[in-house]
């Protein structure tokens, strides 16, 4: 963005376009919404960036668009504290990540051991002699089924009856946990090489499964 143009991806064109604060100001008179306001411009919508680029630079050179609806700021200064607010959720997110990841076989031992207590609220007999240590050697080398190791892991049951016993675990990634779900190990099995290949052949993309799952399950 430079003084008063901004550059934006074009879809039809299929490259970068230079638009100027007249050419905004004019469409932005028809439009209802930041959203709308980018359809016109045939800019992409699934990219984050365009939407905060688009309102700072209306922003920035006056542009009129208080008749949009669902205004989140009204000034360049709003708008700059709600960027600062996105930065700090960010880096305290990536944080709480990394330590996540750094202590992942504390997390795994202490989730299976808590699965296992309430199973055995409920009538079963489930045992657990995971360790720390153990887990640790288990998931160094990734998923065990897929190849994968970027993902969160987890310790599989291979016998959904029984606990989290060292001999009854296999190292998996927190996809193919949700995929397999309660799946009898010998059918799960089936599937492995089908869901390896899609893996290796980037089919999956970033989908590690349902973000209601969160990334800390380890059943």
């Amino acid at each position: 963005m430079m003084h008063n143009t901004l550059i934006l991806y074009h879809s039809s064109l299929k490259r970068t376009k230079a638009w100027t604060k007249e050419e905004i100001a004019e469409l932005a008179v028809r439009a209802i919404s930041f959203r709308t306001l980018l359809v016109s411009m045939d800019v992409p919508l699934g990219k984050t960036r365009n939407y905060e680029k688009i309102r700072l630079f209306c922003l920035e050179q006056s542009i009129d668009t208080s008749h949009f609806k669902k205004r989140a700021h009204k000034t360049l200064e709003q708008f700059r504290e709600i960027q600062r607010q996105r930065v700090l959720e960010d880096c305290v997110r990536k944080t709480a990540s990394r330590k996540i990841k750094a202590n992942r076989a504390k997390y795994i031992v202490m989730d299976s051991k808590q699965s296992d207590k309430k199973s055995k609220a409920k009538g079963l007999d489930r045992e657990n002699d995971l360790t720390i240590e153990f887990v640790e050697k288990l998931i160094a080398n990734g998923c065990e089924y897929c190849g994968e190791t970027e993902l969160l892991m987890i310790a599989d049951r291979i016998n959904n009856d029984l606990g989290h016993l060292q001999s009854n675990v296999k190292p998996a990634c927190i996809r193919c946990n949700h995929i397999r779900g309660s799946m009898p190990f010998e059918a799960w099995m089936c599937l492995v090489p089908q869901v390896k290949e899609a893996r290796t052949r980037g089919l999956f993309g970033n989908w590690s499964g349902p973000k209601r799952y969160g990334r800390k399950r380890t059943e």
